[in-house]
């Protein structure tokens, strides 16, 4: 049974209902097992139960937060983007989106929002920024700011190094990665640090030792979602593995 079936079994048990469920049979079971009962006889039985039932529900909500839990000391942890309600249901509407290993995720700019609406596309304002404090806006501003002056011949690429997959029951995941290097592509910083104000999207696929930029195929829901810049990631720990691509001027 995969994560998201136990999450779902433990999502429904609720000791409340489950309590209520059983309170009206609670004398009939008492006295089958221990014969006839008085009021505070059940009550005591009844009781005993609910106890029981507690630790159960501790112990279920203990196992779901363990399988919520990361489960990588480094990764990144990626994001369909969901920023509209109609997008969101063209997005899934190809099926699953499959990420193989191999895929590529290039710097792209700061968390405004969340990591499915990083741009903060729920507070935009148009040309006056964002429905924030002027403070928040100042700030977010210089930030920007700051990303377009930047040295883009120093930024930094993560690749996965195993296949996750994303659906719209669950459109975030967690997967191991590596540091993609390549002065060609510009991607030359190493290791790379968790910050999770700083988002990455997906760039390219490695394949046969090249990366492979073109998401070209509209039917594919990797690259319906590529080619929109729906696919977000940000990196979790420390991520030291590196993986070289052979520039043009090292064949």
């Amino acid at each position: 049974m995969d994560k998201s079936a136990h999450a779902a079994i433990f999502s429904s048990l609720d000791p409340t209902s489950i309590a209520r469920r059983f309170a009206a049979g609670i004398r009939s079971v008492a006295e089958w097992k221990v014969g006839p009962m008085n009021d505070n006889k059940v009550n005591s039985f009844r009781s005993s139960a609910r106890r029981r039932m507690s630790l159960k529900t501790f112990a279920a909500a203990a196992a779901l937060s363990l399988l919520s839990s990361p489960i990588y000391a480094s990764s990144l942890y990626i994001c369909a983007e969901h920023t509209d309600p109609d997008d969101w249901q063209d997005e899934w509407a190809r099926g699953p989106v499959i990420i193989p290993a191999g895929a590529v995720f290039d710097q792209a700019g700061r968390v405004f929002g969340t990591l499915q609406d990083p741009k903060d596309f729920a507070h935009d304002a148009g040309a006056k920024g964002w429905k924030v404090s002027p403070a928040e806006n100042e700030r977010r501003g210089k930030l920007l700011l700051e990303d377009m002056t930047a040295d883009h011949k120093h930024r930094s690429g993560v690749v996965t190094t195993q296949e996750v997959k994303l659906t719209k029951a669950k459109s975030c995941a967690d997967v191991p990665g590596a540091v993609v290097l390549s002065a060609e592509w510009g991607w030359t910083v190493t290791p790379i640090f968790g910050d999770s104000t700083r988002y990455y999207q997906l760039y390219g696929v490695i394949r046969g030792g090249d990366l492979d930029t073109g998401f070209d195929n509209d039917e594919s829901p990797l690259d319906h979602l590529a080619v929109r810049g729906q696919l977000n990631a940000v990196v979790r720990g420390t991520i030291t593995e590196v993986i070289r691509l052979a520039d043009d001027n090292d064949r």
